[in-house]
């Protein structure tokens, strides 16, 4: 998953349906071994592929393996839904990414039309 760039606990959540404790175990691990490594922003904390690793390209040839999985394709696609969703609406929506999306699109549908007026959403 990383591999399509940085992300945050809650949006693995989200697409593993697991706990966020069973996921920051996991990466904990992954970042203890040096394949991923943690960026602060602000509140959040992203995680994303170490540099070296994907420089190396130690992961390829697993990834090769990897985006054959149909299990894979289906948290993949999951992804990009979960990715769609700005994370703190999703924190927001209790990890609901049915009541998020139905955030978002109310955000979007409220901000665009104050934004053609010239108003500030």
């Amino acid at each position: 998953m990383l591999d399509r760039g940085p992300l945050c606990v809650c949006q693995l959540t989200a697409v593993f349906e697991s706990a966020a404790s069973t996921i920051s175990a996991h990466l904990l691990e992954l970042r203890r071994a040096g394949v991923v490594r943690e960026t602060k922003q602000g509140k959040w904390v992203e995680y994303r592929l170490h540099d070296e690793v994907a420089v190396l390209g130690v992961l390829r040839p697993l990834l090769a393996v990897a985006n054959r999985d149909d299990l894979l394709a289906t948290d993949r696609a999951r992804l990009r839904e979960v990715t769609s969703i700005p994370a703190s609406v999703l924190c927001e929506a209790g990890l609901n990414v049915k009541r998020a999306l139905k955030a978002t699109r109310r955000r979007m549908l409220t901000t665009r039309p104050r934004a053609a007026a010239g108003l500030r959403p």
